[in-house]
């Protein structure tokens, strides 16, 4: 059920596919090609809008999904939806079934959780939603997930869900990464799904698989969360080739390096450069942000030089009231080169400013941004509105990080604001999902709310997006011959030189071919933890095989599963599959340079159980953070600027 909505060779192209089943809030590729979505138990429910002043069915792609609609209880004259109790689908996305949903049933509340790929390929979703309800059958009960994690098994798929272990904390929000010795580190969030910004978490753990079942390895309170308050959820945070974890939350970059203090792990953290004169980038300031590809050089030195960019975003702080709903976003791309010690933020603009924008890494080494919408902020009360966003972004952008220009790319059809996600496929084009509560502000049986018009977002037809659509970028929509990947391996130890064939590659008269390892995303609120594009160097070719080498630790790439491309002159192949074998890490071994940081200025945090409860009593007076309250009492702080 194809459906072409634009087309072009510079521009390409956009078409709706299929359905999702669940809003695609949450996203992530699994190594079967399988995409899967997941949300949460919700009143409205997820198979109805309003177009007018009464529910109408909408059709969410889940068979059956129309039968949820039922007589009102205390009025059977009047038909009301009930609360769903799917959340989570599976979607292929090849084959005769492609992009039609199938239930995937999962216990514990997932919304709102932080996920990542974990050394087997398994996906792991780390906390979640509190809320729960208990149908009049077992099948719809759906229990909280605030402290759980579980994992999805795409070789069981649909019913891959597995609850493993408890996390150390609550966690709603938080950011999941993958580490280079296989362990799962866990990091910020909110102790309770709380508007407000109450109750969030200043601490990180981090989850070891070794043993016969997964725990929590170790525990840590992070005071620059806490000195970041009020905008920590989702950190955008990255495993640097040097070994240490770079993070990027409220307005500054910061480096953790793992050691030891006391005979037990400790993440030392150092301050990075911070994005002068730009706002926040964490909820509900919403941006985004990629590392840009690690690439091999024949220089040492420069092999593997990671850079990131920080992307678009509210375009003025917002805590503590939510005031500025026609606030423009903000256009900026700020990049940082994470390998030069002096580095600053430099900035290279989108031509579209965009609030809640969605990033993807596409094989051949450019950027794609896309979705968000120009006005406002991310959020608003589920199901029901108000969206605290408007003037939703329909043209995508294309990065060129050598010339550090921008290019349009075709409209896209469906607007996309918030819980809107966007994720790179095995055929190298993008599957683009979601977008959720968007509209009917002031409709009949609607919460009204002050200095909002009623008619707000009213070109969005529905509150509830359920198609999937798919851009196929320029370089798939060429003259140029695409190559095909016909043997390979499946399993690739570091730093080993390795074979695959390349069919009919002496045929088709390539100039130029490079290769790119693709770590299958994991997305949701604007933010994907897990991809990666980490190239690999071309030994020799003979005929129409390669002969190529693997990273050369796990630093530069962690142990997953990833996609492996072939790009010749510009044009990638379908991918093929191969795993990163687990091996003994020299993880950590330090910083490979020393970044422009300085000690971190912090409260004492002697006692290990310590975290930061914004609920229990954050003062600030004119936008400076003076104290803040956690388990053991008042402790003064650096004085922290609220508002750019």
């Amino acid at each position: 059920m194809s459906k072409k909505i634009k087309a072009g060779r510079a521009v390409g192209r956009w078409d709706v596919v299929g359905k999702s089943g669940v809003i695609g809030l949450h996203a992530a590729l699994l190594k079967s090609g399988q995409v899967l979505f997941f949300a949460r138990p919700e009143f409205p429910s997820h198979n109805w809008s309003r177009t007018g002043d009464a529910p109408s069915p909408n059709d969410n792609g889940l068979p059956g999904d129309d039968a949820r609609l039922r007589p009102d209880p205390d009025d059977p004259d009047r038909i009301v939806p009930m609360e769903d109790a799917t959340l989570a689908t599976i979607v292929s996305t090849s084959g005769a079934n492609a992009f039609e949903p199938e239930a995937a049933p999962v216990l514990n509340n997932p919304f709102c959780a932080g996920h990542a790929h974990l050394a087997n390929g398994k996906l792991f979703v780390a906390g979640g939603d509190k809320k729960y309800r208990v149908d009049d059958g077992a099948p719809s009960m759906t229990a909280p997930g605030l402290d759980v994690f579980r994992e999805f098994d795409p070789s069981l798929s649909p019913n891959g869900w597995k609850l493993i272990g408890i996390l150390a904390e609550c966690r709603w929000y938080p950011t999941c990464v993958l580490l280079p010795d296989g362990r799962l580190f866990v990091v910020s969030g909110s102790l309770d799904d709380q508007e407000w910004f109450i109750g969030h978490n200043a601490t990180c753990e981090w989850i070891d698989f070794d043993g016969e079942e997964p725990q929590v390895d170790g525990w840590q309170f992070l005071a620059c969360l806490a000195e970041s308050w009020p905008y920590i959820c989702y950190p955008f945070t990255y495993v640097l080739p040097c070994g240490r974890l770079f993070m990027f939350v409220k307005d500054r970059a910061y480096f953790l390096t793992l050691g030891t203090e006391n005979g037990k792990e400790k993440w030392f953290v150092e301050v990075g450069p911070r994005t002068k004169g730009h706002p926040a980038k964490q909820y509900p300031n919403t941006g985004t942000s990629v590392l840009l590809p690690l690439l091999p050089n024949d220089n040492p030195d420069l092999a593997y030089s990671p850079e990131v960019l920080v992307i678009g975003g509210g375009g003025q702080n917002v805590h503590p009231h939510w005031f500025y709903y026609e606030q423009n976003a903000r256009n900026s791309c700020l990049r940082l080169d994470l390998g030069d010690a002096g580095a600053e933020w430099e900035n290279s603009p989108m031509t579209h400013s965009r609030v809640m924008p969605d990033v993807v890494l596409l094989p051949d080494g450019s950027v794609f941004v896309v979705n968000g919408c120009s006005k406002g902020y991310a959020g608003g009360p589920a199901g029901v509105g108000p969206a605290l966003a408007s003037n939703a972004v329909l043209d995508p952008e294309l990065y060129d990080p050598m010339t550090r220009t921008w290019a349009t790319m075709a409209s896209a059809s469906k607007p996309r604001l918030y819980h809107s996600t966007a994720i790179l496929l095995p055929d190298a084009k993008v599957l683009v999902a979601g977008s959720d509560h968007q509209t009917n502000h002031g409709k009949e049986g609607y919460p009204k709310f002050d200095n909002r018009p009623d008619e707000f977002n009213r070109h969005i037809s529905q509150a509830y997006e359920f198609e999937l659509e798919v851009f196929t970028p320029p370089y798939l929509l060429t003259d140029k011959p695409r190559p095909a990947v016909a043997n390979h391996a499946e399993r690739i130890d570091y730093a080993e030189e390795f074979l695959i064939e390349v069919r009919n590659i002496e045929d088709l008269g390539i100039h130029q071919i490079s290769i790119a390892l693709m770590a299958p995303g994991s997305v949701t609120h604007s933010f994907n933890s897990g991809q990666r594009h980490v190239g690999l160097e071309i030994v020799s070719k003979n005929g129409n095989e390669l002969t190529l080498k693997s990273p050369p630790n796990s630093k530069v790439a962690p142990p997953t599963v990833y996609m492996l491309f072939v790009v010749a002159d510009g044009v990638p192949s379908e991918a093929v599959w191969l795993q990163l074998q687990q091996s003994d890490s020299d993880w950590p071994d330090g910083p490979a340079y020393t970044s422009p940081a300085t000690a971190l200025v912090a409260p004492s945090t002697d006692d290990a159980e310590v975290w930061l409860d914004a609920s229990n009593g954050i003062e600030e007076a004119n936008g400076v953070i003076t104290k803040w309250r956690d388990q053991l009492g008042n402790h003064d702080v650096t004085p922290v600027l609220l508002y750019s």
